[in-house]
């Protein structure tokens, strides 16, 4: 993909909504078998020949906080 892209992890609502609000609303974090929404925003338009390639880690990152 080239360009400029904005990613939008909605990370708010998405915690609510996987009831993982009360650890952070500012990180994502969703639980395993539940849908969540993620909006990509590109500068150009996407051809649907393309293919959008999404990693996610797992893990107990989000217990080492500051």
């Amino acid at each position: 993909m080239a360009g400029k892209r904005k990613v939008d992890l909605h990370c708010h609502a998405n915690n609510v909504a996987h009831n993982t609000h009360e650890i952070s609303t500012s990180q994502l974090i969703v639980r395993r078998g539940q849908p969540f929404s993620v909006t990509l925003e590109l500068d150009y338009a996407f051809s649907t020949s393309e293919s959008v390639k999404l990693t996610v880690e797992t893990g107990a990152t989000f217990l080492t906080w500051a």
